[in-house]
Protein backbone atom coordinates (compact mmCIF):
# COMPACT_ATOMS: atom_id res chain seq x y z
CA UNK A 1 0.00 0.00 0.00
CA UNK A 2 1.37 3.46 -0.87
CA UNK A 3 2.72 5.24 2.18
CA UNK A 4 3.36 2.11 4.25
CA UNK A 5 7.04 3.02 4.53
CA UNK A 6 6.06 6.40 5.98
CA UNK A 7 3.79 4.71 8.50
CA UNK A 8 6.57 2.31 9.52
CA UNK A 9 8.99 5.21 9.86
CA UNK A 10 6.54 7.13 12.04
CA UNK A 11 5.97 4.06 14.22
CA UNK A 12 9.71 3.74 14.75
CA UNK A 13 9.94 7.45 15.60
CA UNK A 14 7.17 7.05 18.18
CA UNK A 15 8.87 3.97 19.58
CA UNK A 16 12.07 5.98 20.03
CA UNK A 17 10.22 8.88 21.61
CA UNK A 18 8.42 6.58 24.01
CA UNK A 19 11.69 4.88 24.92
CA UNK A 20 13.33 8.24 25.71
CA UNK A 21 10.34 9.19 27.87
CA UNK A 22 10.62 5.87 29.71
CA UNK A 23 14.40 6.25 30.14
CA UNK A 24 13.83 9.74 31.55
CA UNK A 25 11.71 8.14 34.27
CA UNK A 26 8.34 9.53 33.20
CA UNK A 27 6.88 6.05 32.61
CA UNK A 28 7.14 2.72 34.36
CA UNK A 29 8.40 -0.19 32.29
CA UNK A 30 4.91 -1.68 32.34
CA UNK A 31 3.34 1.55 31.04
CA UNK A 32 6.06 1.84 28.40
CA UNK A 33 5.39 -1.66 27.12
CA UNK A 34 1.61 -1.18 27.23
CA UNK A 35 1.72 2.08 25.27
CA UNK A 36 4.23 0.72 22.77
CA UNK A 37 2.14 -2.39 22.19
CA UNK A 38 -0.99 -0.25 21.81
CA UNK A 39 0.59 1.97 19.16
CA UNK A 40 1.76 -0.94 17.02
CA UNK A 41 -1.49 -2.89 17.41
CA UNK A 42 -3.58 0.16 16.54
CA UNK A 43 -1.58 0.81 13.38
CA UNK A 44 -1.90 -2.83 12.37
CA UNK A 45 -5.66 -2.74 13.02
CA UNK A 46 -6.05 0.45 10.99
CA UNK A 47 -4.09 -1.07 8.10
CA UNK A 48 -6.18 -4.24 8.18
CA UNK A 49 -9.34 -2.14 8.31
CA UNK A 50 -8.29 -0.51 5.04
CA UNK A 51 -7.41 2.92 6.38
CA UNK A 52 -5.17 4.97 4.11
CA UNK A 53 -1.58 5.75 5.03
CA UNK A 54 -2.29 9.51 5.33
CA UNK A 55 -5.14 8.76 7.75
CA UNK A 56 -2.91 6.49 9.85
CA UNK A 57 -0.11 9.08 9.83
CA UNK A 58 -2.59 11.68 11.06
CA UNK A 59 -3.63 9.43 13.94
CA UNK A 60 0.01 8.73 14.83
CA UNK A 61 0.78 12.45 14.77
CA UNK A 62 -2.03 12.97 17.28
CA UNK A 63 -0.53 10.26 19.49
CA UNK A 64 2.87 11.97 19.24
CA UNK A 65 1.32 15.30 20.25
CA UNK A 66 -0.34 13.66 23.25
CA UNK A 67 2.96 12.11 24.36
CA UNK A 68 4.81 15.39 23.96
CA UNK A 69 2.19 17.24 26.00
CA UNK A 70 1.72 14.62 28.70
CA UNK A 71 5.37 13.81 29.24
CA UNK A 72 7.13 17.14 29.00
CA UNK A 73 10.57 15.95 30.00
CA UNK A 74 14.16 16.72 29.03
CA UNK A 75 13.89 13.78 26.59
CA UNK A 76 11.01 15.37 24.68
CA UNK A 77 12.26 18.95 24.76
CA UNK A 78 15.68 17.82 23.51
CA UNK A 79 13.96 15.92 20.72
CA UNK A 80 12.02 19.03 19.71
CA UNK A 81 15.20 21.14 19.67
CA UNK A 82 16.86 18.63 17.37
CA UNK A 83 13.92 18.81 14.97
CA UNK A 84 12.71 15.31 15.81
CA UNK A 85 9.05 16.11 15.24
CA UNK A 86 8.04 15.84 11.63
CA UNK A 87 4.69 16.18 9.95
Amino acid sequence: MPGDDQVDEKLLELQGLLKRIWEAGALSESDYRTKLNGIWRSALFWRNAGRSAPWILNQLAAVEDEFMAAFETPATTTLERKGGRRR
